[in-house]
């Protein structure tokens, strides 16, 4: 080995090969050694920088006389300065640009000889990343800050990397309270571990979590939307306060539910549809009246009449086209197959626009009103009937009474009881809304008040309805039988007896049988009166039947025989059975 190769240490080596500018400084300042990386970093070759005052080579000018004293100082007082750390400062080069370096100075003792060595690396590539990426996290935070979600950054162990403002402003902390910090440091309690099992699930299994949950932070109970996604850091966590919509949806299904209840309660079918009228909604009485089950699908239309379904289908159409509402009397079909009439009104349900948003109607039942109405049609057209009937009818007794051979007293008195008799049967017809009379009930009104002795007449027969006409008729001739009885035959004596029998034949007839017993002897009149005419004319032509008068020696027999389905306006079984005598008579 010469002397030249032992000249070189091998520390000499390490700093020579260094990937850093190596600089050796003398204690007057100057250089001792450059190596190959300092060449080139600063521009300088090793024989142009040996022995030249370092702080020409490298520092820039502004900054030199602080690098003098320094030196100064240390050399006086030992005070350490830069030596033994790693800092940051700005170098210069031969062409004069200025870029940023790490820097560490060792001091070196050999002896009586002092110097210092520097480690100097240029940083401005790391330097130039280190600000793109600050752009770049300021200009991700500008965006975060300007969400309206609030965001929570955490890594695995739920420790909060980073926050936005909306998260400041909804959780009232500031940056610094939360940073670094963990969830449970922050919010500690078993609420909030309710929502880190969440987040550990969303990092658990990577996947991301949506969910609504109640949260209360000491000012106030409110409602959080959260969504918990899954990031390289940790998770994400975006929340929102949602309280306004969760109490309007509350507030909604209050009415929702009030309407609800206010449709179920109304005597009335509701039901509601969309602008274009389909049927969503039904109320539990259409469901009741139409027998229909709620989950099934059906049209309402079809349980329509057919006679009203083209008539409803053109009035359904036309409101659809106008947006305008409607009203209609329609028959719809009940459970058990039979149609009642309803009136049906429907309104729009109009949006803030003014559009047609969907329809709400309502079907009331009015079938016993339209039949009431009918009936009263039918009555008020009866009464005109009746009206003239009995105008007739009186003109005819008035006729027939005064044109006999009475004198005018006795024709008074036969034409107000034949009035009265007449006033007796429209009593009884009234209280039956004219709809007909018992056989039983004419005779024992017309009949009790002209008796003295109510056992001198005896009743027997079955329930019998007559018609109105049958029944008037035949008030009169009982008036007429009654009358005759009083004063010329059975009832003119005190131990004559009068028995009025019906009964009812298989066929359907009805066989009526008057006959006087006990009174003087009889003989046919020589001229027909008035009640002869009353009884085989009006009365076997109102009854359809035929009306018979035989004048037996033992007394008056009359007969009638009459079809009764032209004449009983109710089963038998629904008639309440006559008394006789009856109650309260004299």
């Amino acid at each position: 080995m010469t002397t030249d190769a032992k000249k070189v240490s091998p520390i000499g080596l390490v700093l020579e090969t260094a990937l850093d500018a190596t600089v050796i400084m003398g204690v007057d300042g100057r250089v001792r050694d450059w190596n190959r990386q300092a060449e080139a970093t600063f521009g300088w070759s090793r024989q142009e920088a040996l022995g030249r005052p370092m702080a020409e080579l490298i520092i820039p000018e502004p900054d030199r006389p602080s690098h003098i004293e320094g030196l100064r100082r240390h050399l006086e007082t030992g005070a350490p300065g830069i030596l033994n750390r790693r800092i940051e400062v700005v170098a210069t080069d031969r062409r004069g640009r200025l870029f940023p370096v790490e820097l560490s100075v060792a001091r070196i003792d050999d002896g009586d000889d002092l110097s210092f060595v520097g480690f100097i690396r240029d940083i401005s590539d790391r330097l130039t990343a280190q600000q793109a990426l600050q752009v770049e996290r300021d200009r991700s935070q500008s965006v975060l800050d300007n969400m309206l979600d609030a965001l929570v950054l955490m890594d695995r162990d739920l420790r909060v990397l980073q926050v936005n403002q909306a998260a400041l402003r909804m959780e009232g902390r500031s940056a610094e309270s939360m940073l670094g910090r963990t969830h449970e440091e922050i919010w500690p309690g078993p609420e909030a571990e309710r929502l880190r099992q969440r987040y550990r699930e969303v990092l658990g299994a990577q996947v991301a979590l949506a969910f609504e949950e109640p949260w209360n932070d000491g000012r106030g109970t409110m409602w959080l939307e959260i969504r918990a996604q899954p990031t390289p850091e940790g998770v994400a966590v975006f929340y929102r306060d949602v309280t306004k919509r969760k109490t309007a949806e509350a507030v909604l299904r209050d009415s929702e539910a009030r309407l609800l209840t206010l449709a179920n309660v109304a005597p009335a079918m509701v039901w509601m549809s969309s602008d274009r009228g389909e049927v969503e909604f039904l109320n539990d009485r259409w469901f009741a009246f139409t027998g229909v089950s709620p989950g099934a699908e059906v049209d309402p239309a079809s349980l329509l009449h057919p006679d009203d379904a083209v008539r409803a289908a053109k009035i359904w159409e036309g409101a659809l086209k106008t947006g305008k509402g409607f009203e209609a009397e329609l028959r719809v079909r009940r459970g058990d197959g039979q149609f009642r009439w309803f009136l049906s009104r429907s309104e729009p349900v109009l949006d803030r626009e003014g559009g047609v948003a969907g329809w709400i109607g309502a079907s009331i039942d009015i079938d016993d009103r339209r039949r009431a109405q009918e009936r009263l049609e039918l009555m008020v057209n009866e009464l005109n009937h009746r009206v003239k009937n009995n105008l007739a009818a009186v003109q005819s007794l008035a006729a027939q009474t005064f044109r006999g051979t009475l004198s005018l007293p006795e024709a008074r008195e036969a034409f107000t009881a034949r009035l009265m008799a007449l006033s007796r049967a429209h009593d009884i017809l009234t209280r039956q809304q004219w709809e007909g009379a018992q056989l039983a009930k004419i005779a024992t009104d017309v009949l009790a008040p002209n008796l003295a002795n109510l056992a001198a007449v005896t009743l027997e027969g079955p329930p019998v309805s007559l018609g109105p006409n049958a029944a008037l008729t035949l008030s009169m001739a009982f008036h007429e039988l009654c009358t005759n009885a009083l004063k010329y035959g059975a009832l003119s004596r005190p131990e004559g007896r009068v028995a009025l029998t019906w009964a009812v034949e298989p066929s359907g007839m009805l066989h009526l049988t008057w006959t006087e017993t006990g009174g003087p002897k009889v003989s046919p009149p020589a001229a027909t009166g008035f009640g002869s005419r009353l009884l085989t004319r009006s009365l076997a032509a109102e009854l359809r039947g035929v009306v018979s008068l035989a004048f037996d020696e033992a007394g008056v027999v009359c007969t009638i025989d009459a079809p009764l389905d032209h004449g009983r306006l109710a089963p038998a079984s629904a008639l309440p059975q006559i008394t006789w005598p009856p109650e309260g008579a004299f």
